[in-house]
């Protein structure tokens, strides 16, 4: 049975394209018996376990694997093709910018948490995860992860990264009306801070 679901995980993914268990479930005849065949096929090196429940076909080239930002991405920011998470804090600025994301530390504000924060280790980084001040959907994402941002960021870091969330605001066509139909979900810091920041100037400029 391992030689049916190797040729069912390759027909769907590439080398070190992580998947999950759910996404396979549907081919198998049972989710038990899937989840033994995955444990064989990882004994036998032909895949490797990324975290609970994600794998990853083995690249035939010695040393790569996938990144921390591709486990992260399937299991809290992406459900299918729907956004449930973004990035906050230092990771969210270098979401928004051409810096690229690195660093050991990654913040994230998802719909699969339900409760507050929870700190985790994954791949060898330190991942805090927050429950969004308001359910992260497709057409709010962009805008919610720019509010939380500016509610839980320091006036010293907001500041520093001026440039790049005014740029942000610009580029997002984020608008003063979008800041005013969400704000009641936020901290009264946040309005404070975007007042203080001169950044509510940017809103108006479209």
């Amino acid at each position: 049975m391992t030689k049916d679901l190797l040729k069912i995980i390759k027909s769907k993914y590439k080398e070190n394209e992580l998947f999950s268990l759910g996404e396979i479930a549907s081919k198998y005849q049972s989710y038990e018996l899937l989840k033994v065949d995955i444990s064989r096929l990882v004994k036998e090196g032909k895949i490797a376990k990324a975290s609970h429940g994600v794998y990853y076909l083995v690249s035939r080239k010695k040393g790569i694997a996938p990144s921390i930002y591709d486990l992260v991405e399937l299991k809290y920011l992406k459900n299918g093709n729907h956004t449930i998470g973004f990035y906050s804090g230092e990771s969210y600025i270098q979401s928004i910018s051409k810096a690229g994301l690195e660093g050991h530390k990654i913040e994230i504000y998802s719909n699969k948490c339900t409760s507050g924060k929870r700190e985790m280790n994954l791949m060898g980084h330190r991942i805090i995860l927050r429950r969004p001040y308001i359910k992260i959907s497709d057409d709010n994402c962009r805008i919610n992860a720019f509010l939380t941002y500016i509610s839980t960021a320091a006036a010293s870091d907001i500041e520093t990264f001026y440039p790049i969330l005014a740029n942000h605001i610009r580029t997002q066509h984020f608008s003063a009306d979008d800041v005013i139909s969400l704000s009641t979900n936020y901290p009264d810091k946040m309005t404070a801070k975007l007042l203080s920041s001169d950044l509510y100037r940017s809103l108006w400029k479209h």
